[in-house]
């Protein structure tokens, strides 16, 4: 209700009057009784037990730090490796690895009981066995040249004896290792090595699957590794030949690489880190690194014409070529009196076993590991159980798998090798089915489409008839996984060995 008033000396204002308020808005809820009696305090087990709950989270808390810089440096070694990889074999053709003129490899004994059809003439009796220093190039260009040579390669079983014995001395896989091979030599000055240094595994006791299990398919690397380790060779007046491999540190400014920079923390926390530089005379040369990365390259000739042809460069020819970079190479020390010339390590670190495939597809698929072993043979452990092939093989290395290719005679022998990521590991299915065979992991693979089909054998129940235990009947069942220790990238391109320059192809 409004009311005018007329104020002395003042305008005229309207004033309104507000309803009574309703006291009964403000009462509180009534309050309700609690069953049990009111408490003063907590107990003890009550104190226990959220100091137990704070301790678990606490610790809980405190054990991701550990968990996650284990997988922050795994993915680091993961991307340093794949982008070191493209750049390790860019450096590798600038430096002239891939030149075959420039590679230098062990020097074998001509004749033994294999077919010889040089008879000791291609390598003068002034070169000195188990030397790395023959001239790869020169002499395989002399071993074709052969008249002896070049009449068994026309056909007939003298060709499966030409290239048994051809496979033997000069490969077809080819490794271009200056870091292997400088490791285990004598000194800076020698070349003296042990023979199971020239091929890849250095371990003798792998030569096992090739040597001991006679297949139609393997037949032409009968006795003999598959795989060839070269280095680079360098001028030497010491050497009947004039080469020498070069010395580790030369291999080591060669194939290390220096993307893991040394930086120094200094004595005071709240400082920054600071880069290790390398100096003369006051004035900085160059950064420092760790040095953890290194790597080798792989040549795969797709042909034995393409093997043929490393004779005279390679050139006209395709050749798959990988660099595979390593995370902490282990390395050897040379000992002349350990009965291995010091390559114990390096044959520690290189192992390989069978295959089976298990399916394929796109990119890759799945293998079966297992390993087969007539007698019980091991250079380093009693018992074969104890130094398994696999037993270190862990997702994200990088392994290669060769064998023949389905379209392989003795007359044209053909070799597949690729590189392939380990993508998964399933050992559930792991066990012995024998005293000298062993079922591995089955390994999820990521790389390049492969020739084998799927095996039967897979699906087998291990330990019956015609499975893992018996003789393999087909080429998918026979295959050959190579795993290197520490190596965690690969990066491969299908090139022509042109000149080892930047210019090249």
């Amino acid at each position: 209700m409004a009311i005018l008033m007329n104020r002395p000396g003042g305008p005229t204002a309207a004033c309104n009057t507000r309803a009574p308020r309703d006291r009964s808005a403000r009462r509180p809820l009534p309050r309700l009784r609690s069953a049990f009696p009111p408490r003063s305090a907590i107990t003890l087990i009550e104190v226990l037990i959220s100091m137990g709950v704070l301790t678990i989270g606490i610790l809980g808390v405190a054990a991701l730090f550990p968990v996650g810089a284990f997988y922050a440096q795994r993915a680091e070694v993961s991307d340093r490796a794949d982008a070191a990889a493209a750049v390790a074999l860019n450096d590798a053709v600038t430096r002239g690895l891939v030149d075959p003129e420039n590679w230098v490899s062990y020097e074998l004994v001509d004749g033994g009981s294999r077919p010889n059809p040089w008879g000791g003439a291609i390598r003068p009796g002034s070169r000195v066995n188990g030397t790395f220093t023959r001239p790869f190039a020169k002499d395989l260009r002399d071993r074709l040249a052969h008249a002896t040579y070049r009449t068994w390669n026309t056909g007939g079983t003298n060709q499966v004896a030409a290239y048994q014995a051809l496979n033997h001395h000069a490969g077809s896989l080819f490794f271009v290792d200056p870091f292997g091979v400088a490791s285990g030599v004598s000194g800076p000055n020698q070349y003296t090595s042990a023979e199971s240094l020239r091929t890849v595994p250095a371990s003798t006791q792998s030569f096992a699957p090739i040597t001991m299990l006679n297949r139609v398919w393997w037949s032409p690397w009968l006795s003999t590794a598959a795989i060839n380790r070269v280095s680079v060779g360098r001028p030497s007046g010491n050497t009947v030949s004039g080469v020498a491999p070069v010395p580790l540190a030369m291999a080591d400014e060669l194939v290390a690489m220096s993307d893991d920079l040394a930086v120094e923390l200094g004595d005071r926390a709240d400082r920054p880190a600071q880069q290790r530089v390398l100096t003369y005379s006051g004035g900085p040369l160059s950064r420092q690194a760790d040095l953890h990365y290194s790597y080798l390259v792989s040549v795969v000739p797709r042909t034995p014409e393409g093997r043929d042809a490393l004779a005279y460069g390679g050139r006209g020819q395709a050749y798959d070529v990988t660099a595979v970079v390593f995370n902490r190479r282990p390395l050897n020390a040379y000992n002349p009196s350990d009965g291995f010339g010091g390559v114990e390590t390096l044959a520690r670190a290189e192992r390989t076993c069978l295959g089976s495939v298990v399916s394929g597809g796109p990119s890759g698929g799945e293998l079966r590991l297992f390993t087969r072993r007539q007698t019980q043979i091991d250079q380093f452990s009693n018992t074969l159980a104890d130094n398994l092939p696999w037993k270190d093989l862990k997702a994200g290395q990088y392994v290669m798998v060769y064998g023949p290719d389905p379209n392989s005679t003795p007359a044209r022998p053909l070799l597949y090798a690729q590189w392939y990521r380990v993508v998964a590991l399933n050992d559930d299915d792991a066990k012995k089915v024998s005293g000298t065979v062993y079922l591995g992991p089955t390994l999820a693979l990521r790389g390049p489409d492969w020739p084998w089909a799927a095996s039967t054998r897979s699906q087998v129940e291990p330990g019956l008839s015609a499975d893992y235990g018996g003789d393999p009947s087909v080429v998918q069942d026979d295959l050959r996984v190579l795993i290197l220790d520490g190596a965690v990238g690969a990066y491969t391109r299908t090139m022509r060995l042109e000149a080892g320059t930047a210019w090249a192809d």
